[in-house]
């Protein structure tokens, strides 16, 4: 275990959400955390956010096959969900299997959705 977990790795939860918004939002992340690799998630999370606008994470190869398949399906996660290749995700499920290409997909959701709403959050001030 690497000891990455959600609060070191995500925005937190803004103030402004509703306190059982909150809970549910923090219960996703911790679930997303615990049901794929931590490491790979943050490295995801990290090509999340330069897809988003934040610091570019190029200079960052992947280590593994694996974690290169994590980061293509990433790339077209975020890009355009609706575009994702069949090879793509089969690339993941070669490494992962098919259990943990379904946890992944679920994990990455929750990590995309969270950034995004930070920045939406934050764009409009709260």
């Amino acid at each position: 275990m690497t000891g990455l977990g959600p609060e070191a790795v995500l925005p937190p939860v803004p103030a402004a959400v509703p306190a059982e918004v909150a809970d549910l939002l923090r219960a996703a992340a911790a679930e997303a955390f615990r049901a794929t690799d931590p490491a790979l998630l943050e490295r995801c999370h990290a090509r999340v956010v330069a897809l988003l606008g934040g610091p570019d994470d190029s200079d960052r190869p992947p280590g593994t096959a694996a974690e290169a398949a994590c980061l293509a399906f990433t790339d077209e996660f975020v890009i355009d969900v609706a575009t994702l290749a069949d090879d793509t995700a089969a690339a993941v499920r070669d490494h992962l299997g098919d259990a943990g290409l379904a946890d992944f997909t679920r994990a990455l959701l929750v990590v995309e959705q969270r950034e995004r709403l930070a920045r939406a959050l934050q764009a409009v001030g709260v």
